[in-house]
């Protein structure tokens, strides 16, 4: 009896595993079949090696000016739309105007904001402007347009950016100058409202060290990551202070976006959330003193290589130096009457790409061109494809700002985003660098010191910070001679 159970009992678990095994095969055979036929509607593009992907091949690629030799050796052999794998993630890249455009204009519909690595996420925080979706990121954002709308810009704001570009360019007056490490603190001043002044160095040194952690993510005893680490803490719990003053101060000199949060707060809609200003602020430090220091230096770099452009613009502002006299500021009529200038700001961040890619996450699966996008993919939008794609403009890697007078408004020019991320500060941001052009070449003139090398990740730099050395000009006459 005992020998018919034990056979019976054999027999029972015998089936019951080959049930179970056939239905773990069955599963598999599904889910590999679901993927497979995914996978051939995938766009073109290899993965790589296991875990590691692509990634030391995109870093050993060296991105730099008006270059990323990893994308334009994919986009070269699979197309303006193409798969890959970079720290961690699978990527769809695309370099397409109309499918970039597409993508941007879908936010929070098809695609979200996303950070591109874990990297970004720690360094900014987890809710950054980037990380914030739906009616919260319009609330904060509408705050912040407000904060910069062109009514303020013309008034209040327009005046305090001449006075404390002035005073910083004063500094520069007779010395050698890092122009990328000078700029960053005038980009630092205006992103921290024009207070604080006596913080600033400290806070921009830690910020400048944090910001670091982007490049080589090896948490080691001795390890550069390790002292970035360490700054990023530092740099946390100074502006954790700072917000904290802004919160009990009676004084209303807080930015406006902070009192959105703070009454968000109070209304119990950031129970979980309790980081949600600090974090913001941290991007909006990351992403506007970045841009801004960068384009300043593109700007300058970009001149130093054209005389003639440099002479044409010389001779826009000495022309209103002259007709304003030394002791008279800017007007906004003068501000608008720079045509050559605006030109050449734009031609600067065409060229330059101070922000050459944003990252998307598929929230489902997208079909583009015939591709599917798998939903939480992300996807890498690289702006800076259309600014030097020879199909949209003639001899796209060449500085040349008169091309600006035929082609007006052009949708291929995006270089603050489109769709519901377009950057608040873009009106904000082009007012800051023709005030900074007009009160530096109106009064002083320079000269590059040697070569720098610039790259661009992890994030967009000059290795030396564009050496120049700064001289006074006497007068308007004189702006026009050197430089």
């Amino acid at each position: 009896m005992l020998q018919y159970l034990t056979l019976y009992s054999l027999t029972a678990v015998l089936v019951l595993t080959s049930s179970v095994l056939a239905l773990l095969l069955s599963w598999l055979w599904l889910r590999h079949s679901t993927l497979f036929l995914k996978r051939k509607s995938l766009p073109p593009g290899g993965m790589g090696w296991p875990i590691i992907g692509q990634s030391l091949e995109f870093l050993a690629s060296r991105p730099s000016l008006a270059s990323q030799p990893f994308i334009e050796r994919h986009s070269a052999r699979y197309g303006d739309i193409f798969k890959c794998h970079l720290f961690g993630n699978p990527f769809i890249i695309s370099t397409n105007a109309k499918i970039n455009d597409y993508i941007l204009r879908n936010e929070d519909v098809l695609f979200q904001s996303c950070q591109p690595t874990r990297a970004h996420t720690w360094v900014l925080g987890e809710k950054t402007l980037t990380d914030i979706h739906t009616d919260m990121h319009m609330k904060i954002r509408d705050a912040l347009t407000d904060l910069l709308s062109s009514d303020k810009s013309k008034g209040e704001i327009f005046d305090l950016l001449q006075n404390m570009m002035s005073t910083k360019l004063g500094s520069w007056q007779d010395q050698f100058v890092h122009v990328q490490h000078e700029a960053t603190s005038l980009g630092f001043a205006y992103v921290w409202f024009f207070d604080a002044y006596l913080e600033l160095e400290d806070l921009q040194a830690l910020y400048n060290e944090s910001k670091n952690l982007l490049a080589f993510p090896l948490n080691i005893p001795g390890s550069g990551y390790r002292r970035h680490a360490e700054c990023h803490r530092r740099l946390i719990t100074v502006l954790r202070k700072r917000i904290d003053e802004w919160r009990t101060s009676k004084l209303e000199t807080y930015p406006d976006f902070l009192e959105i949060l703070w009454n968000e707060e109070q209304n119990g809609n950031l129970k979980d959330n309790s980081n949600l200003a600090l974090d913001c602020l941290m991007g909006i430090l990351f992403h506007g003193e970045e841009t801004t220091a960068m384009a300043m230096t593109l700007i300058i770099k970009f001149l130093s290589e054209s005389p003639r452009a440099l002479d044409q613009i010389k001779e826009e502002h000495a022309a209103i130096y002259k007709r304003k006299g030394k002791a008279k500021s800017l007007t906004w009529e003068d501000y608008e009457s720079m045509e050559f200038t605006k030109n050449v700001i734009k031609e600067s961040l065409r060229l330059g790409n101070v922000v050459p890619w944003v990252c998307r996450v598929a929230l489902q699966d997208v079909e583009i061109k015939g591709f599917i996008i798998p939903k939480g993919w992300k996807v890498l939008v690289f702006l800076m494809g259309p600014h030097i794609d020879g199909t949209c403009y003639h001899d796209p890697k060449s500085f040349n700002p008169w091309r600006w007078k035929a082609i007006g408004n052009d949708s291929n020019f995006i270089p603050y985003g489109a769709g519901l991320r377009c950057c608040p500060g873009e009106k904000a941001a082009n007012m800051l660098l023709t005030i900074f052009l007009h009160l530096f070449i109106t009064k002083y003139s320079w000269q590059v010191v040697g070569e720098d090398d610039m790259i661009c990740f992890p994030v967009m730099t000059f290795q030396e910070g564009f050496p120049v050395v700064v001289k006074d000009v006497k007068d308007a006459d004189e702006c026009l001679i050197l430089h």
